[in-house]
C-alpha cells in the first residue's frame, strides 16, 4: 500500500497544516496531520481543536497516515524529483523521492485523529480580494499571542449598513475597516487562519458561520475555527463615544518613512510625535538619537509617545492621506484614520 503525489503540492499543503498545528500540546495527536488517499485524491487535515486546515491534491494509491507535518516537510526538502511516494507501515511511514534516498518517520494511529469541525449556518460568497484586503488592513492590531483567544482574531460583523472588521490587542490598540457590503456575517477568525486567508487574492471564497464558529472554503482548501461570536468584546459600540480632539492630515507614506528611519536607529525605542506650529517632529532617544521634521499645518500643540513597531504596522496597512486626531488631554485617544478605516493607539 503506497501513496504517490506531487512533492511541491504536498509541501505547500503541509505548510498550511503547520500553521494550525500547536508547537506544544498535551495531546500528541494534535501535533500531527492526517493524510488519507482514496479515489485519486490525497486529503490532508490538521487541527488544534480551535482551528483547522484541510484540503486535497491529486494522488495515486490509497491509505491513511498520521504524521508530523514539520517532520514530513523536512523529509520532502531532502528529496529530489517532482513526485514523492509514501509507504505506510505499522508505526512508521517511508518517504522516498526519485532517487534511492528515503526517510523513515514515526506515525500515530489515524483512527485516533479528531473528527472534522462541523459548521452549519448561513453561507456567504465574497470576492477573495475583498476579504483579503479587509483582513490585511486590521490584522496588525490583533493580540499576537493566543492566551486570550477572543482577541487573537479578526472579528466581522454588520455595522451601520456595512461589513466591519475589528481587531484589538486587549490594551489600548484597536483597528476597524468598513466596506460597502450589506451582510449578516458575524464571525471570529483566529489570527493564524486570518493570515492564511489574507494571502488568497483570486477567485471567490465561501464563508459559513454560526454562533459557534466559522468555515472558509476556497477551491479545495478549507479552513475552520471555533471561537463563539459572543466571545469578542463589544468594542464597536464604545468607539463612537471616545473623544476626538484636534486633527491634521498628511500622507501615510511620508510619516511611515520617518518612523522607519528612526526605527532603524533603535528598534526597541518608542517614537515621540510632537505637534508644533507648522511641524510634526518625529524623534527617538535611545541607543542612538534621531529626529525628523514634517511640514504640516498643525493648529493645536500636542505630544505623544508611541511604539515604533505598532505605529509602523498601522501606517503600513493603508496608503494615501490619513488624519491624525489627538488631545487635548494627555491621556485622550490618539487616532489614525481615513475613509472607512481607523486605528486607536
Amino acid at each position: 500500500m503506497t501513496i504517490t503525489t506531487n512533492r511541491t503540492l504536498l509541501a505547500s499543503a503541509l505548510d498550511r497544516c503547520a500553521r494550525v498545528t500547536p508547537s506544544r500540546t498535551t495531546k500528541p495527536i494534535l501535533a500531527h496531520t492526517l493524510l488519507v488517499a482514496a479515489e485519486g485524491r490525497l486529503t490532508y487535515r490538521a487541527t488544534n481543536l480551535q482551528c483547522e486546515a484541510s484540503g486535497s491534491l491529486p494522488a495515486v494509491g490509497s491509505g491513511s497516515i498520521c504524521v508530523s507535518p514539520k517532520e514530513l516537510a523536512s523529509a520532502l526538502a531532502g528529496l529530489t524529483g517532482d513526485t514523492v511516494t509514501l509507504s505506510p507501515a505499522a508505526g512508521h511511514v517511508s518517504v522516498t523521492g526519485s532517487t534511492k534516498r528515503s526517510f523513515k518517520l514515526a506515525t500515530l494511529d489515524a483512527d485516533d485523529f479528531p473528527a472534522p469541525m462541523a459548521v452549519d449556518g448561513s453561507t456567504h460568497e465574497l470576492p477573495a480580494e475583498t476579504l483579503s484586503g479587509l483582513i490585511a488592513s486590521v490584522a496588525f492590531a490583533a493580540r499576537q499571542d493566543a492566551d486570550r483567544h477572543e482577541q487573537h482574531c479578526v472579528h466581522l460583523e454588520p455595522w451601520k449598513g456595512q461589513l466591519r472588521a475589528t481587531t484589538a490587542d486587549g490594551g489600548r490598540r484597536v483597528a476597524t475597516r468598513d466596506i460597502a457590503l450589506a451582510s449578516d456575517i458575524r464571525l471570529n477568525i483566529p489570527l493564524p487562519v486570518a493570515n492564511m486567508i489574507a494571502g488568497i487574492k483570486s477567485g471567490t471564497v465561501t464563508l459559513t458561520c454560526d454562533s459557534r464558529g466559522m468555515a472558509f472554503q476556497h477551491g479545495d482548501e478549507r479552513l475552520a475555527a471555533m471561537i463563539p461570536v459572543a466571545d469578542f468584546p463589544p468594542i464597536n459600540s464604545h468607539l463612537d463615544m471616545l473623544p476626538r480632539g484636534a486633527s491634521v492630515t498628511l500622507a501615510a507614506e511620508q510619516l511611515l518613512e520617518s518612523v522607519k528611519a528612526l526605527w532603524r536607529v533603535d528598534p526597541e525605542q518608542d517614537v515621540r510625535l510632537s505637534f508644533t506650529s507648522g511641524l510634526i517632529v518625529v524623534e527617538c532617544t535611545g541607543k542612538g538619537s534621531a529626529r525628523d521634521e514634517i511640514e504640516c499645518p498643525v493648529v493645536t500643540p500636542y505630544e505623544v509617545w508611541l511604539p515604533a513597531d505598532q505605529l509602523s504596522d498601522a501606517l503600513g496597512a493603508v496608503s494615501g492621506d490619513v488624519t491624525l486626531s489627538y488631545g487635548p488631554a494627555e491621556l485622550d485617544p490618539f487616532w489614525i484614520a481615513q475613509s472607512g478605516w481607523q486605528t486607536l493607539m
